[in-house]
């Protein structure tokens, strides 16, 4: 339609252009041009709107059927907490009686990871992980002594199924994918670490409890740009425990969060994202009595790059900051997902 067009007003040009050369008068385009023209616009609307119709039908959120996808990951995070204890009491707000020590927390974990993905049909896929852990803490005294402690070793694995509950049309709202996961305590439990005396080295490597996961996603395309958003929840069994720190049964606390972000098409290859993530956990019970300063408020702000340097293969980076005193410090992350 467009090479029709363009020979249409090719063909007027080169006509009014003769016509001022000889010196005739120039005569108005007839009604019937103009009607034609208009004829080919709208067709040409129509056939933008069929493809992207069908654009929008065709586009796989998730993968299709019998299609496979390995992702390795490489995750950083280092934190640091300074904390004040007061072995004494205090006669006034502004006098404490008794000794004041302060220190300083310092932590870094190195988290490799494979997840694999897998479509069982062409809106449903299943997905694991199996995360590995290195992890070091490190005690600085007020009195310049000084504790450290490492330990590598398996994370918790996770298995999920993720499914597209429905999908964007012309203007129809987003995509909707619903996920489930299932975390399995794989990795070393926290009950016997003492943070105070990193001596022991009991340093955990997971969470120590079976945990249900799920949640909604929303994604909407709005060439070059796409929004995407999510709301999240985690119910996390509980059990008993006779570790060195705690004992009893433990009720760990429940957990909810969301996560908006924006990804802006640079150019065919090249995408650049923006998101905040933030989960609450609520505080942990032993023996139906509330643990203090157990309850988490993880709030982070991250932004992406993805290079797709092959239509099957792509590098990911994202780098992040906390925003709360509970979220890390600094945080990096690079995958390459593969597609089979």
């Amino acid at each position: 339609m467009k090479l029709r067009k363009a020979e249409i007003c090719l063909t007027l040009g080169l006509t009014i252009s003769s016509q001022a050369i000889h010196g005739q008068e120039l005569q108005p385009i007839p009604q019937e041009v103009h009607e034609a023209q208009r004829s080919l616009e709208q067709e040409q609307a129509k056939e933008e709107a069929q493809l992207q119709v069908q654009d929008l039908a065709s586009r796989q959120v998730l993968l299709r059927k019998g299609q496979l996808e390995i992702e390795p990951t490489l995750t950083y995070a280092y934190s640091s907490n300074n904390n004040l204890s007061i072995d004494g009491f205090a006669l006034l707000p502004i006098f404490v009686v008794g000794q004041i020590q302060s220190e300083r927390v310092r932590r870094t974990v190195l988290a490799p990871a494979v997840s694999v993905s897998y479509g069982l049909l062409d809106n449903l896929q299943m997905e694991a992980e199996v995360p590995f852990r290195y992890r070091l803490d490190e005690l600085t005294l007020s009195n310049n002594q000084q504790q450290r402690a490492d330990r590598v070793g398996l994370g918790d694995i996770r298995i999920g199924l993720a499914t597209q509950l429905h999908r964007q049309g012309i203007g129809k709202m987003a995509d909707v994918i619903g996920n489930l996961n299932l975390f399995i305590p794989t990795g070393d439990d926290p009950f016997s670490y003492n943070q105070d005396n990193l001596a022991d080295k009991d340093i955990p490597l997971g969470s120590g409890f079976w945990s249900l996961g799920g949640g909604f996603t929303t994604i909407m395309a709005s060439d070059p740009a796409i929004l995407f958003g999510s709301i999240s929840g985690m119910y996390n069994f509980s059990r008993g425990t006779g570790g060195r720190v705690l004992k009893g049964r433990v009720h760990p606390g429940k957990s909810i969060g969301y996560n908006l972000g924006l990804a802006l098409a640079l150019n065919y290859q090249l995408t650049i994202n923006l998101q905040v993530q933030h989960s609450f956990t609520f505080r942990t019970k032993v023996e139906g009595v509330n643990l203090n300063n157990s309850s988490l408020n993880d709030a982070r702000f991250l932004i992406g790059w993805a290079w797709a340097y092959n239509p099957n293969r792509s590098l990911q980076l994202s780098i992040g900051s906390g925003l709360t005193e509970d979220a890390p410090d600094l945080l990096l992350r690079v995958s390459m997902p593969l597609k089979l």
